[in-house]
């Protein structure tokens, strides 16, 4: 018997898992998950008959039609097509959902609190909190990160008020995307430029002054000669050590960290960039607030949604994909519908922009 794809991968495993005879509890497997069960079903009886092991596979394709950020359109974004195999499950999309503002300060108060650890482990939650970067770059952040010397900060609104003011960062170790070499066991990946808050790099520069230096000490002593202790302290090069041992903290140190402080359900290091994202993107909104108004007591014309959509999208495309270096469209919506949420829109806002996105996209689709 030789497996086909539209009546055996298609007909019958991905039937299968969407009625929930391949999952342990008996419950429909998502559809992201039935997709990529698929797609290394694919792979392994594509690689099969390249060994001879059996007839080419035919795999049926079919046209979808996308959208893709683009900055040089006036829009934002423009249309793409691409092929696609025919029976690939169109997955659900996320809805974001972030604890209280209580919740996570509560959450923050019990891990700033914790004796020895608190301090360095508090300092490092809010870094993310601030900047949204991935835990693996903040356990990468070495001790020049942030340059050694106040002096040499580049400080891009030194004008603003204080606590407006901005340092930008450039992170290269443990960021996602290619790997260029390692350092140190970290990956060495694309250099990407994100935006400090200057008191926040005031206070990581006070912790690299003592609560480091005091944390590096301990790990020097562990060093029998003079030679072995110098060797200790050059090498090490992370910014954050743990205060009993002085050895550097990894990525999911910090996760483990993050979840023993009782979060609420949900709260993870990277939902904390979601939160980030849409925490600024609601805040450069209420600035909009007379559109906004306009918007929800009155039928949304074209003019209004247009004006919407460019406010958002821009603050999307000049704030918040810059600082997470990502430029996905799937994300984009995601952020799009939680604005939605928050609007307490089941109206037009997102959804007749959404309608208009894809106007002509489900007619190339056979």
């Amino acid at each position: 018997m030789t497996l086909e794809y539209s009546q055996d991968l298609i007909g019958r495993y991905q039937v299968e898992m969407l009625i929930g005879i391949w999952s342990r509890n008996n419950k429909p497997l998502a559809e992201r998950t039935i997709n990529v069960r698929v797609e290394t079903a694919v792979d392994f009886l594509n690689w099969a008959a390249d060994k001879g092991l059996r007839v080419p596979m035919s795999i049926p394709k079919i046209q979808r039609t996308y959208t893709s950020s683009n900055l040089h359109n006036s829009f934002g974004y423009e249309f793409k097509t691409v092929a696609t195999r025919q029976g690939k499950l169109r997955e659900s999309k996320r809805h974001l959902g972030f604890p209280s503002t209580e919740e996570i300060a509560a959450w923050y108060t019990r891990l700033s609190r914790r004796p020895v650890r608190g301090i360095t482990e508090a300092l490092i939650a809010e870094l993310i909190l601030e900047t949204a970067i991935r835990r693996e770059e903040a356990a990468c952040w070495r001790i020049d990160t942030l340059p050694l010397a106040p002096a040499d900060w580049r400080i891009v609104n030194p004008q603003a008020a204080l606590e407006h003011q901005v340092v930008l960062v450039d992170l290269r170790f443990g960021t996602k995307g290619k790997e260029y070499g390692r350092d140190h066991d970290d990956k060495i990946g694309p250099t990407g430029t994100i935006r400090l808050p200057l008191l926040l790099a005031r206070k990581l520069h006070l912790y690299r002054e003592t609560q480091r230096a005091k944390s590096l000490a301990l790990a020097v002593r562990r060093g029998r000669t003079v030679v072995e202790q110098k060797r200790i302290r050059d090498e090490t090069v992370h910014l954050f050590l743990k205060p009993r041992t002085g050895t550097r903290y990894t990525g999911d140190n910090i996760y483990e960290f993050w979840r023993s402080a009782a979060p609420p359900k949900g709260w993870s290091p990277h939902r904390a960039r979601d939160y980030w994202a849409c925490t600024l993107l609601w805040r450069r909104m209420e600035r909009q607030r007379e559109l906004l108004e306009m918007a929800l007591k009155t039928k949304i014309d074209a003019i209004v949604l247009q004006a919407l959509q460019s406010n958002v999208l821009s603050i999307i495309q000049l704030e918040i994909q810059p600082q997470l270096r990502h430029a996905s469209q799937e994300t984009t919506m995601i952020y799009l519908q939680w604005v939605a949420d928050q609007l307490g829109i089941n109206l037009n806002l997102h959804e007749r922009w959404i309608a208009e996105l894809w106007e002509g996209a489900e007619e190339v689709e056979p």
